[in-house]
């Protein structure tokens, strides 16, 4: 065993013996000091340990210290981090740092475990968004466009997650963004508390909407964003004004953004209420009324579903405009905004999916400098625990600063390659808005034929829930994939395509 090279665990438990130090220097309590090289010296033999047992053919065979080893440090990571909460620490920074390092080892061993003893999480599954329909598959593990199955099976991620995944599953910019702010505050009192990363990115958010003097409100989903500007709208418009939407729009499930979506199907459910919006083109929304839309329609096939003239219009008449972006902003298809590339005016945006890359459920609402006027005018308060959520405006900061270095013009050049190159050797034609695309096939196909040839294909297509059968794959990769994964992602799509012809 001497020479042999260490582990994983044994490389943690360097990690952790760096964590134990900056811990004890930035505290003058004797004994917590004492408790913190005990510890240090703890990690060692735990690393240690794993290394001797890894290489013993003896230890190997027996397989207890896959657990033993990987919770001891668990353990002693856990017990470090409490250490440098102690109030006799001195140095809060260097606090904060040693309680970072302390969760990344306590997060790495218990990595680790899992991986080491699979069982531990094995058994049924169930998905949190339920579709009666959909079988769902029991993922372990997702790095960059790529998603690994229990079974072993390694799936290519053609939707980037639901189209909330912009930078690749896993990508390092928002988890540091995340842990830096969560290590030292992840949640505060939105009512009456702020911080310093709210105002970062409200600024950028503003900034890339073109709202300077605006203000923005932050929520947890696509709906709830939905929800509240068809609340704030009201109170800036006035009770009764009239709400206009798209026919064919989503913008979401609860009850306010069901009554702004067209499907059957979402209202269901609330079909005994009186259900107060009128769905029409924009050419025919009239007086001073409230206008929620998509730029591009993601769900109904990456559809340009609106007139900016007729936008612009109603603005004129005194009308409000919500211009839905959740799926679309935010480089999904165009840069910062799709509005902003088909030229169409809005008084308010919504943005989610990908504002957080995933990490975070995070959406916002970002509003005018007069329609905020309004507002204050009419005294409207907002707010919930989680408004303000400073880990999750971490992620969503650091997202944001990466997808602005990146060149989503030649992306969106390299993904149009990738489609012609499928529409020339199958049967299915496409369309494209920016770095979303939308593959159509020839006829409609019943929905358990497509998740079977995609499943037997190994690629990842979000296929929506609430229709039957399946008329176009919209296709929405991580906007880091290089030229080999989009080659390999044509590939799988192609034999998607193919499968399908051959069920004729």
């Amino acid at each position: 065993m001497v020479g042999q090279p260490p582990g994983a665990l044994q490389g943690v438990s360097y990690a952790t013996r760096i964590a134990a130090a900056i811990a004890q220097s930035a505290n003058i309590d004797p004994a917590i000091a004492q408790e913190l090289t005990a510890l240090s010296l703890d990690s060692i033999s735990a690393g240690e340990a794993d290394r001797i047992a890894y290489w013993d053919d003896q230890h190997r065979l027996d397989g207890n210290w896959k657990r033993k080893t990987p919770m001891k440090l668990a353990d002693i990571g856990r017990r470090i981090a409490e250490g440098a909460m102690h109030p006799s620490a001195q140095n809060l920074v260097d606090c904060d740092v040693a309680r970072l390092l302390s969760a990344a080892v306590e997060a790495s061993c218990l990595l680790v475990s899992e991986a080491n003893d699979p069982s531990i999480s094995s058994g049924d599954n169930i998905t949190a968004a339920w579709c009666p329909n959909v079988s769902p598959m029991d993922v372990v593990r997702a790095v960059g466009p790529w998603v690994w199955m229990r079974d072993g099976q390694k799936f290519l991620d053609a939707a980037s997650g639901l189209w909330n995944i912009p930078l690749g599953h896993g990508h390092p910019a928002p988890i540091a963004g995340f842990l830096s702010q969560a290590v030292s505050v992840a949640s505060i009192n939105p009512f009456s508390q702020s911080a310093s990363i709210l105002h970062s990115l409200s600024s950028h958010i503003l900034g890339l909407c073109k709202l300077d003097g605006g203000r923005v409100f932050f929520c947890s989903s696509g709906s709830e964003a939905v929800e509240t500007a068809l609340r704030l709208g009201l109170a800036a418009m006035g009770p009764g004004t009239p709400v206009w939407a798209q026919p064919g729009a989503f913008h979401g499930a609860t009850m306010g953004a069901a009554m702004l979506s067209s499907y059957a199907t979402l209202w269901r459910e609330y079909e005994h209420y009186e259900r107060k919006v009128r769905h029409a083109n924009p050419s025919e929304w009239q007086g001073r009324g409230i206008a929620f839309f998509e730029p591009i329609r993601m769900g109904g096939g990456v559809n340009r579903v609106v007139d900016p003239s007729a936008v612009d219009n109603f603005r004129r008449d005194g009308g409000l405009v919500v211009a839905d972006e959740i799926a679309s902003g935010l480089g999904r298809t165009y840069w910062p905004l799709a509005c902003q590339s088909i030229g169409v005016q809005y008084d308010i945006v919504l943005l989610g999916k990908g504002l957080a890359n995933g990490l975070a459920p995070l959406s916002c609402i970002a509003i005018s400098k007069e329609v905020v006027e309004l507002l204050r005018e009419k005294g409207t308060d907002f707010g919930h625990t989680h408004s303000n959520h400073l880990a999750s405006a971490g992620a969503a900061e650091a997202t944001l600063l990466k997808l602005g270095k990146l060149d989503h013009i030649e992306f969106a050049a390299r993904l149009r390659n990738m489609l012609t190159s499928i529409s020339k050797s199958t049967s299915a034609s496409f369309r494209q808005e920016g770095a979303t695309g939308c593959l159509i096939l020839p006829r409609p196909i019943p929905r358990n034929y497509v998740e079977e040839a995609c499943r037997h294909a190994r690629i990842l297509i979000h296929l929506p829930t609430v229709v039957e059968k399946i008329e176009w794959l919209v296709c929405a990769p991580a906007l880091t994939c290089d030229d080999e994964v989009l080659s390999e992602m044509a590939k799988r799509l192609r034999n998607v395509i193919n499968h399908l012809d051959s069920c004729q």
